[in-house]
């Protein structure tokens, strides 16, 4: 009996997490050089979308910039 509560209280928790797209919209537009946009961040990295490739972008607080890709090792790009 306890063994089927646990599996039960797992599909529960399982089931009532959900997914869902997460679409990111810009707080504050940030420019650099008049191609890359800024579109997400906080003090430790900043995401940010070259506007006339659509490649994301991931730069960090100390200065690393680096391409942002898919689960399948693809540029992320919006276009």
């Amino acid at each position: 009996m306890r063994k089927i509560m646990v599996i039960a209280m797992s599909l529960l928790v399982i089931s009532l997490t959900g997914c869902s797209e997460i679409e990111l919209v810009p707080t504050t537009v940030t420019k650099l050089n008049g191609e890359l946009v800024e579109i997400q961040g906080d003090s430790m990295y900043s995401e940010w979308v070259d506007s006339v490739t659509g490649v994301h972008y991931f730069h960090t607080y100390r200065g690393g910039l680096t391409p942002r890709y898919n689960a399948d090792g693809t540029l992320m790009t919006d276009k």
